[in-house]
């Protein structure tokens, strides 16, 4: 199984998202850390390692070091490129 640690930025945007956007966030994590290979995940173009999940309209960015996922940033599609890099 795949381990997920949360940044100190990741987890202070989950907590300030919406109720409805927490729901589907945490099952898309939940997906992540125990169904990788089925989802639609994209790499991050110009990046060494990092990756994107879409939930709705907010972005899970992550990298992936062999079992190990530590995701970086949760936010909307608008802003998460910006805030990122």
């Amino acid at each position: 199984m795949i381990e997920i640690i949360f940044s100190k930025k990741a987890k202070n945007d989950f907590d300030c998202l919406p109720v409805r956007e927490k729901k589907l966030v945490s099952k898309k994590i939940l997906l992540l850390q125990n169904n990788y290979s089925i989802l639609r995940i994209k790499k991050i173009v110009n990046t060494k390692n990092y990756f994107r999940l879409r939930a709705g309209n907010f972005r899970i960015v992550f990298e992936k070091e062999g079992d190990l996922l530590k995701i970086f940033r949760i936010r909307h599609c608008n802003e998460i490129y910006k805030k990122f890099f």
